[in-house]
């Protein structure tokens, strides 16, 4: 990039994309945690035009008629790589600003289907005040 140019929100918004892809994929313990769960919410953080943050339910049951899934043996890799592939498109065809704002991705998984069900991404914005 030369000087004096600046990049567009598209651009920055598929290298944003590729950061979460990246830290869902390549990070193992991130990837192991998140397999590992049936359902969850996981929350990233931008700013700055970059990934700052991921958060994700570590544990998630409804308290009433609702028990964990003992036999539950995790999301298989290729399932887990769709989501992923599937987020990533998402983030990259985003038409705004990603700079403090969070993107929320809720999912259940299926294990009889092996597919992913209620599958819901969030954008929230994100208002800082100065210190009074």
């Amino acid at each position: 990039m030369k000087k004096g140019e600046y990049l567009t929100m598209e651009s920055v918004n598929i290298n944003i994309a590729y950061q979460v892809r990246t830290a869902l994929m390549e990070n193992i313990e991130t990837q192991n945690a998140l397999r590992g769960l049936q359902e969850t919410t996981i929350d990233l953080f931008f700013r700055n035009d970059e990934l700052q943050k991921v958060s994700f339910d570590d544990v998630c049951y409804n308290l009433i008629g609702n028990s964990f899934d003992d036999e539950f043996e995790g999301v298989p890799t290729h399932v887990y790589k769709n989501l992923c592939t599937m987020i990533f498109n998402e983030i990259k065809e985003l038409k705004m600003d990603l700079n403090y704002r969070s993107i929320v991705i809720g999912w259940k998984y299926d294990a009889s289907s092996e597919a992913f069900t209620d599958t819901s991404m969030i954008v929230r914005k994100e208002v800082h005040f100065s210190r009074m």
